[in-house]
């Protein structure tokens, strides 16, 4: 006779608990071997058993974590090291670009100097070349004067 049938006819609750309390669980998955349904040839090897871990004491974890703090540290001044290369390489390149820019403003000024001078010259040559054209005119004016009278 089938559970249903028996819940159906009135079984209590507890006495489904004491029918079924005789008969033993199945094992769990994890207690089961392994079931492997490939052919012997195409069948994977079984892994190796793990190594037992070792036991780490409070010593131990302190020891390991100091270690670690240590070569963050490490690993941390390492690179601000490497920070203050960069800058200082950078500094040196900013004093050679600084020098750079000073002589190139020293020869700005030379050449403003330079067109100053060459401005000046070319004035006098330009107030000369008008002097000569007024002296010109003014011999022109008398001879044409002399050539009427």
């Amino acid at each position: 006779m089938g559970i249903f049938n028996r819940l159906g006819r009135g079984l209590s609750e507890d006495d489904f608990d004491a029918e079924f309390d005789d008969h033993p669980l199945p094992p769990a998955r994890a207690e089961l071997p392994p079931i492997n349904y490939a052919q012997p040839q195409y069948r994977q090897p079984a892994p190796p058993p793990r190594p037992p871990e070792p036991e780490i004491t409070s010593e131990d974890l302190g020891r390991i974590t100091a270690d670690v703090i240590k070569a963050a540290h490490e690993e941390a001044a390492t690179a601000l090291e490497a920070l203050g290369k960069e800058i200082q390489q950078r500094m040196v390149q900013i004093e050679t670009l600084k020098m750079q820019a000073i002589q190139q403003i020293i020869d700005c000024k030379d050449l403003a100097e330079q067109h100053r001078e060459r401005g000046k010259h070319m004035s006098t040559q330009v107030e000369m070349a008008a002097m000569d054209l007024g002296e010109a005119k003014d011999l022109i004016d008398s001879m044409r004067n002399k050539i009427r009278m």
